[in-house]
């Protein structure tokens, strides 16, 4: 729910009940390039030793219930300017259920019922460098995951003998490379990555910009091809939207949280809705899924 990385597509898979992974609460709602989260933008620099973990529970209209860690992130600062980090993140994530409309034919009726479950998981490392006002970072990864599509189909006279069972394996590398400049009240940044999965090569390039209002409020607008995401942070309160189009589908994001300090550390508390339109085996669908999740961040 959430500004999705990669569409249905790109895995070769088709439905809806599909959860976009990206980065932790944070990033999920502000879905910026400015912002420091290193799973967007590997120019990203954390002061100190830096981790975030943020587990998931997510259910959606089409029948999708499911718990998981979705992001963990850990970062070192060395020498003043230099950060090491690595990051684990699952991209996408299917787990439900559609039962669609009666068919027949002059044989027999039925009805059909597709079930779609497995997860895609992205691990990098990154290096970014600051020097005054401008971040530099470069990160590479690994790509992992499967999916597996059932097609039941029940007959009212016959046995389901066309019942059928496919399993896709993704594996593949990504490279990154972004940057982030800070004025005094601006901030630009953008981000290209590069996917190598099963042989085949996907970009996505981000770019955006951040306007800091006083020390309470910070504004962020960014886009992905010609669509946009835009987020508003205002003292411990962050919300969010974003807007993405495809071949296949049409995605609408809202997103909210509250932060929670404690001491260096925080806790953030945040909800997704997501909503979905598009075509699946040639029939209209929409899918609303809604996240909920908690982001701890600890600073040293």
């Amino acid at each position: 729910m959430i500004f999705i990385i990669l569409s249905s597509s790109i895995f070769s898979q088709s439905g809806y009940g599909s959860t976009g992974i990206l980065g932790n609460g944070f990033e999920r709602i502000l879905q910026s390039p400015c912002y420091n989260d290193f799973s967007i933008n590997p120019g990203s620099f954390r002061d100190g030793i830096y981790s975030s973990l943020t587990p998931d529970v997510v259910f959606s209209k089409s029948g999708q219930f499911e718990w998981f860690p979705s992001s963990f992130a850990f970062s070192i600062k060395f020498r003043s300017i230099f950060n090491l980090a690595f990051s684990s993140n699952i991209l996408y994530t299917k787990n439900f259920s559609y039962e669609f409309s009666e068919d027949s034919n002059e044989w027999d009726r039925w009805k059909q019922i597709t079930k779609v479950k497995g997860s895609i998981v992205l691990y990098e490392g990154f290096l970014s460098l600051k020097i005054k006002n401008l971040q530099i970072g470069f990160g590479s990864g690994k790509i992992m995951g499967n999916s597996k599509r059932i097609d039941i189909f029940d007959f009212e006279k016959y046995y389901d003998i066309y019942d059928t069972s496919n399993i896709n394996y993704n594996k593949g590398n990504s490279y990154s490379f972004g940057f982030i400049y800070n004025f005094n009240t601006l901030t630009l940044g953008t981000s290209f990555k590069i996917y190598n999965i099963d042989k085949d090569y996907f970009y996505r390039l981000n770019t955006g910009i951040g306007l800091k209002f006083n020390d309470f409020m910070n504004l962020y607008l960014s886009f992905y091809r010609l669509y946009p995401s835009i987020g508003i942070t205002y003292k411990n309160f962050i919300s969010g939207f974003s807007y993405n189009k495809s071949d296949e589908m049409t995605e609408k994001n809202f997103g909210y949280g509250f932060k929670i300090p404690i001491k260096k550390n925080s806790i953030v508390i945040l909800n997704n809705i997501r909503f979905l339109d598009g075509v699946l085996d040639n029939e209209k669908k929409s899918d609303i899924d809604y996240h909920i999740g908690i982001t701890f961040e600890f600073i040293q």
